[in-house]
């Protein structure tokens, strides 16, 4: 048991270690050999427990994917109907994001430069988002608080739509104006798009 526990002591240590590199210094800007010396061990220790840097990278990113998730899913379970669950997704995703900007901003970089490992890793949260938003609306049909007829096309859709608004709303210092808007969609949701009969 004591080397199954040192194992992931030093394991998590190196994680937490790379993440902060990581942030700070950029994943082209960071070694094996800095995370091992920050870690306060060998650098051949270091590949005991991973391959290369793109794969502490990756498990680094799908760590924080996760962390992310469980707080989202977390703000979702406290709310009382679809509304207020969808509400609490989108701003507790929002909030989680801001407090890890640095980290936020290496995905998209390296998103964009198409890296498969962490493209992989952001698809996987992607569509842990997209079932977690269907089992928002299906609770929602079970409860008669919504009708809708393909929950699981319509939780992509939002999904995909949170997903545009991301970038504006993580880096606004304008609270009001985002909630606002976050209003307004979920009214449209909510709502749809007729006139109100009289």
């Amino acid at each position: 048991m004591k080397v199954k526990d040192d194992f992931r002591d030093v394991r998590e240590k190196v994680l937490a270690v790379a993440r902060s590199l990581f942030a700070k210094r950029g994943v082209k800007h960071t070694s094996v050999d800095m995370i091992a010396k920050e870690s306060g061990i060998a650098k051949g220790t270091v590949y005991n427990y991973f391959e290369s840097k793109n794969d502490i990278f990756r498990e680094v990113i799908h760590n924080e994917a996760m962390a992310v998730y469980s707080e989202i899913d977390n703000a979702v379970r406290q709310a009382k109907n679809v509304r207020d669950k969808m509400k609490a997704f989108v701003v507790a995703k929002v909030q989680a994001i801001r407090s890890r900007m640095n980290l936020y901003n290496l995905t998209k970089e390296r998103y964009i430069n198409m890296s498969h490992l962490v493209r992989h890793e952001l698809t996987f949260y992607y569509e842990r988002e997209v079932l977690l938003v269907e089992d928002i609306l299906s609770e929602g049909i079970r409860k008669g608080e919504v009708v809708v007829k393909e929950p699981a096309l319509l939780a992509r859709a939002l999904v995909a739509a949170v997903k545009d608004f991301e970038d504006p709303w993580v880096v606004t210092e304008d609270w009001e104006t985002m909630e606002r808007y976050l209003d307004t969609l979920l009214d449209v949701l909510y709502n749809g798009l007729r006139p109100r009969e009289a």
